[in-house]
């Protein structure tokens, strides 16, 4: 499923789908059931008898989806599906993918469109100039990732003292100050951090709350890329 794809103006999308069942080979009761089945899926049962033409564009996007599944593939390839969508339309394909999955479905999403990939992607590969920067299971690569982003305190009291503590703690990088809260990288064992973190409340500083930054996959393609 390309990023941008021709269409049949003049055919309503149930003629466009058994034009293409034909070229598969899938052609009678087979395409009538395997048409309306997929209808179905891409929510546009209620369009069967519209014109090409005249669908939105997320529903010509969802119309091309149903074009590509007509002979039932066990890989799906697709460029930027969600390329030109409006919101709502982007949900709803998020989902029709999500079913696909479901059902055994392997599919290959190639996308810029980053905060959809961490939504709806298992494994992760990041290309630049020809090359994997690096591959793996979604979580597995935000796991490993989490440790670049910084910790943030909210200080109540004791400012000044979490300050020169953290500045002796060489695990302890780019500490940064701002309206009451502390950020810094900390680069060590969670056992550390938990002795930083007593470490601090012995010293009599006051801490409100305590997290590490999430990062999003934004954060780590910049990271990784040039």
């Amino acid at each position: 499923m390309p990023d941008f794809f021709g269409v049949y103006d003049n055919l309503d999308t149930q003629e466009y789908l058994s034009f293409y069942a034909t070229i598969y080979g899938v052609v009678g009761n087979e395409a009538e059931r395997r048409i309306d089945e997929l209808l179905e899926l891409v929510d546009l049962r209620d369009k069967k008898h519209d014109y090409v033409d005249e669908l939105s564009r997320g529903m010509k996007q969802r119309l091309c989806l149903a074009r590509t599944l007509i002979h039932q593939p066990k890989l799906l390839l697709l460029d930027e599906p969600a390329s030109g969508l409006e919101p709502r339309a982007r949900l709803e394909l998020q989902g029709i993918l999500k079913n696909l999955c479901a059902q055994k479905v392997t599919i290959l999403l190639s996308s810029h469109v980053l905060k959809d990939l961490s939504e709806m992607c298992t494994n992760l590969g990041i290309i630049e100039s020809g090359k994997l920067v690096i591959q793996g299971p979604m979580k597995e690569i935000m796991a490993k990732q989490k440790a670049e982003n910084p910790l943030t305190m909210k200080i109540i009291e004791g400012h000044d003292t979490a300050i020169k503590l953290l500045k002796r703690i060489p695990e302890v990088t780019n500490i940064a100050s701002k309206e009451g809260s502390i950020s810094f990288h900390f680069y060590g064992e969670e056992s550390k951090e938990a002795e930083l973190l007593s470490g601090l409340i012995a010293s009599g500083v006051s801490i409100a709350s305590y997290k590490r930054e999430e990062g999003t996959l934004e954060e780590i393609f910049l990271r990784l890329t040039k």
